[in-house]
């Protein structure tokens, strides 16, 4: 390692939802086992769900008083959320002239704006890493005021220009089926047929369990088995063959289980789909920011991973057979390798960041 004078500190801003924090989460890791003398800081609004992802990761972010976007709700509710947004600026600044960072990554939500503002205050190297195809509202702004903007996906729609640098994902331990499926709790014999895994996102969609529900009544799936993943306390079995699950982060046991997925299009889950090499059927949720969800769904089609849904279709027939002819594709069981994509994203964003730091801090990175 070549940190001559002191160690190299790296803030790290990621907020919102799990589709956010998440692949921040991951490229830190890598970061920690590979360059070991770098200091991290996370920084993260005060939602109940950012703390939790968090924490049941073992980082321990600054958490700064934003409680999400400042328009949605009534106008006391947009107000109280604005001045809470506004108040974050001044205390990041104030945190980054004490700590002064040199450099500085946003992973999105609304706490990358202060994190932004000061950056460019305190003139430091920022950059900006978008998971989606569609480049959201904070993305486009740096893009505009010539911050660097990574890209997760080969394609950014909304920018001009991006580095195309991969969505970075957790490293997971991949359990033979049979212990995944005691791990979980679930009880009762292994399934002899496909096991479908239903995934409606970290803020959970009572939608997809519905779907699943539905399904699982269908009589070509009754040698079927799916697992649910939502609100309850612990496993309950809804019908003889579904089974809901209690959210977990530990989704690798999931993973581990699953033949099929059916899943929203946050480009979290789908990047870790990729990389697990797990066919999947894309629901994508119509109503997000930009119609993002869409947008990664069809790409993630495109490549040649899995199929869309449309849930404005209502034709269960459709996807009736989309599962069926994904099924028929499946390698035979216990035989699927992975793609791996491993490590790469983490290597290539933190080499964009070697690159662009100057100052006292001497960096042989085994990144470069």
């Amino acid at each position: 390692m070549g940190y001559q004078s002191r160690n190299f500190k790296l803030a790290i801003g990621a907020g919102g939802t799990g589709g956010h924090i998440i692949p921040a989460l991951a490229f830190a890791n890598w970061l920690k086992n590979t360059e070991p003398q770098v200091d991290i800081k996370f920084f993260c609004g005060s939602r109940e769900i950012e703390k939790e992802v968090y924490n049941v990761h073992s980082f321990a972010p600054y958490i700064l008083p934003i409680e999400g976007s400042p328009m949605w709700g009534n106008p006391l509710r947009r107000a109280k959320r604005l001045w809470r947004l506004i108040r974050s600026f001044g205390i990041t600044h104030k945190q980054f002239k004490r700590w002064m960072p040199d450099a500085v990554i946003v992973f999105g939500g609304y706490v990358s704006l202060p994190l932004l503002y000061a950056s460019l205050k305190l003139k430091l190297p920022v950059f900006v890493h978008e998971q989606n195809v569609v480049a959201g509202k904070v993305t486009k702004l740096a893009s505009m005021i010539g911050i660097t903007v990574l890209s997760g996906w080969e394609k950014l729609e909304g920018v001009k220009k991006y580095k195309h640098v991969g969505v970075p994902v957790r490293e997971f331990q991949y359990l033979p089926r049979l212990e995944a499926w005691h791990k979980l709790n679930i009880g009762g014999s292994f399934p002899s047929g496909p096991i479908v895994l239903s995934l409606g996102g970290s803020l959970f969609s009572e939608k997809m369990q519905n779907l699943t529900l539905k399904l699982a009544e269908r009589e070509c799936f009754k040698e079927w088995f799916f697992l649910s993943l939502g609100n309850a306390a612990c496993p309950k079995r809804l019908k003889e063959n579904v089974y809901l699950l209690p959210r977990t982060w530990e989704i690798y046991k999931l993973y581990s289980l699953a033949d099929i997925v059916i899943t929203r299009a946050g480009a979290s889950t789908l990047a870790e789909l990729v990389d697990w090499n797990i066919p999947a059927v894309i629901v994508p949720w119509l109503q997000s920011a930009d119609g993002h969800q869409l947008a990664n769904a069809k790409l993630f089609e495109r490549n040649g991973y899995g199929r869309i849904w449309m849930e404005t279709e209502n034709n269960i027939e459709i996807l009736e057979r989309n599962l069926l002819e994904l099924n028929s594709s499946l390698p035979k069981k216990g035989t699927r390798t992975s793609r791996r994509l491993g490590n790469r994203p983490s290597e290539l964003i933190w080499m964009e960041i070697v690159e662009n730091v100057k100052g006292d801090v001497n960096i042989d990175s085994k990144g470069q």
